[in-house]
């Protein structure tokens, strides 16, 4: 029974509707709307692509041109002593760890590119690191064979010490997440050792060098950072992103345009010269336009008893020049040739002709005036 009730409201809904689904399909069906539907398509299409590979391309570039703003690597400190050496008895001897920046599948640092170098330190709150005072930090960028490329060394403090009173407040205020292990009491010192630093595209930086003077010092982790200072293009396309993609992709979109105009033209003239026969294109000239528009003329500035009779003449003439223009397009070449001192006779004449023909048209407008006015005259008079 319901299946029954489904089916009979259907069927009044589609009865209801078919006035509908008949005039939306005599206007698709219609030749002129189905074109038109062709283009839109076709021309949304091209334009889609064209963006897509706008975009496309501006995404390359950006990847290639603008690099990394921040670079990081660990620096796992290795604590030596000259006894392992063989040339001591046991002192310890500065903390030192070596950086690889060649990086997995590209260099950390681009040539020409500005960078500074900063070492983070993360060390514990610590009476013993309060106690110790300053200390040296020393970085080396070294080349493929060794040879320093740069260096500095920087000096560096622990925090100021703080009060037995602070302490306590600060671990009472802590004490919740110190006791969940969410925060832990360390603190973290960035020593700046290098600002500005240039890479070289003929003394690549493959290691760096990071030491500290003491190693009493607790610490917890070490961490290098190149961080790059963009300017000028690069600059806007990493801080201006939006407005810079957007002028970057119209300007690519105005180069396609203009290629693809240009390559279509080129097309275009190469397919007409391979597929035209050269004949057609020496009989398609324009000497039957300008002796329809001087017979036209002659026709127009003649009197009116005399219109029908030139009228009839010119119904024969463009019979005649109708039927002279397929013959010389099937004639052959050797025709042409033996024609072409009468093509340039009746040429010349067309030439007269429409000379004689402007003037006869100047003198035909004035007569039409004139006779249009008289007709609107003895209308008002009667």
């Amino acid at each position: 029974m319901l299946v029954r009730v489904l089916v009979y409201v259907v069927n009044r809904v589609m009865i209801a509707l078919d006035p509908c689904r008949s005039r939306v399909r005599d206007v698709l069906l219609l030749s002129m709307t189905c074109r038109i539907v062709v283009k839109a398509f076709v021309a949304l299409l091209l334009v889609g692509s064209l963006v897509f590979f706008a975009a496309l391309a501006y995404a390359a570039f950006y990847w290639v041109y603008v690099p990394e703003i921040a670079h990081r690597a660990p620096v796992y400190l290795q604590y030596p002593d000259d006894a392992s050496a063989g040339t001591g008895s046991g002192t310890r001897l500065p903390p030192t760890g070596v950086v690889d920046v060649t990086g997995a599948n590209a260099p950390f640092l681009v040539a020409g590119q500005e960078y500074d170098v900063l070492v983070e330190f993360v060390i514990p709150r610590s009476e013993r690191n309060a106690q110790h005072g300053n200390f040296m930090v020393r970085l080396r960028l070294l080349d493929e064979k060794g040879v320093a490329v740069a260096g500095s060394s920087r000096p560096q403090t622990t925090h100021l010490h703080d009060s037995f009173l602070v302490r306590t407040m600060k671990t009472i205020w802590l004490a919740v997440p110190l006791t969940f292990g969410f925060t832990t009491e360390s603190q973290k010192l960035a020593v700046s050792l290098l600002e500005g630093f240039v890479e070289s595209a003929a003394d690549r930086v493959t290691r760096a060098e990071v030491s500290v003077s003491s190693p009493h010092l607790q610490i917890y982790s070490v961490q290098l950072l190149f961080h790059a200072h963009f300017r000028g293009l690069r600059y806007f396309m990493y801080y201006l992103r939006i407005p810079t993609a957007l002028v970057f992709i119209t300007s690519f979109l105005f180069w396609e345009m203009l290629f693809a105009l240009l390559g279509w033209r080129a097309v275009v003239g190469w397919w007409q010269a391979e597929t035209i026969p050269p004949q057609h294109r020496k009989t398609a000239n324009v000497p039957v336009c300008r002796t329809h528009a001087a017979t036209t003329a002659t026709i127009w500035g003649a009197p009116r008893e005399q219109q029908p009779a030139r009228l009839a003449e010119f119904s024969m003439t463009r019979e005649f020049t109708t039927e002279t223009a397929a013959v010389t397009s099937t004639a052959q070449p050797s025709v042409l040739e033996t024609l072409s001192d009468e093509d340039t006779t009746a040429e010349m004449l067309q030439r007269g002709q429409l000379q004689a023909g402007s003037e006869d048209l100047e003198a035909g407008g004035s007569w039409k005036r004139r006779n249009n006015q008289e007709s609107q005259d003895s209308g008002w008079f009667s």
